[in-house]
């Protein structure tokens, strides 16, 4: 169970936020279960 709740990203929420993206049609944007999106995993189509 440890090892799935650390590679899927579970916390236990402390505070939540909302954010709004905004980004180019042709940028490939990889957005994860857990809400990450990493800036490493993106690129250009």
């Amino acid at each position: 169970m440890a090892v799935y709740a650390a590679s899927q990203g579970a916390v236990m929420p402390l505070l939540q936020s909302v954010t709004t993206w905004v980004h180019k049609s042709d940028l490939g944007v990889v957005q994860y279960n857990n809400g990450w999106v990493l800036p490493q995993t993106w690129s250009w189509k």
